[in-house]
């Protein structure tokens, strides 16, 4: 019989997978998605999302990290890395070079309320046609 960590665990995973999935056939739905930005892709979803959209064939994946040997594997699969941290706005420009799509995960950090729209700014600026954005924040709220 499963415990209840590993019932919790399935379930993420499940759930996880179906977005995934849905980010695909999303993204299939757009003429070119061209290159795809992943900020953070070293977090759960950022990571999976990662691998299912390498798994589903997209060429032109490229993901950001301060640490990019915590993203190698995506690397050796075929992402590009980007240097990229959400506390240096100078990492933005460079990171959304030739980006059409971007999947973001709202990461938990200071001044999130400033750099949000600064990154918005530098995806506009880009030409970035396409943004994906998921948020846990306040997610347990009644």
């Amino acid at each position: 019989m499963a415990t209840e960590a590993e019932k919790v665990c399935k379930q993420v995973t499940e759930t996880l997978e179906n977005v995934g999935i849905f980010l695909g056939e999303s993204l299939g739905f757009i003429e070119t998605p061209g290159r795809i930005f992943i900020p953070g892709a070293c977090g759960v979803i950022g990571y999976r999302v990662a691998n299912y959209l390498l798994d589903a064939g997209y060429p032109t994946l490229r993901v950001g990290a301060r640490c990019p040997t915590k993203v190698e594997a995506l690397n050796k699969r075929g992402a590009e890395i980007a240097d990229f941290c959400w506390d240096n706005e100078e990492t933005y420009d460079k990171a959304l070079v030739g980006v059409k799509s971007v999947f973001c995960i709202t990461p938990y950090v200071k001044g999130w309320a400033r750099k949000f729209p600064a990154f918005l700014r530098a995806c506009q600026k880009a030409g970035v046609c396409n943004f994906v954005k998921v948020s846990f924040f306040h997610a347990r709220r009644t």
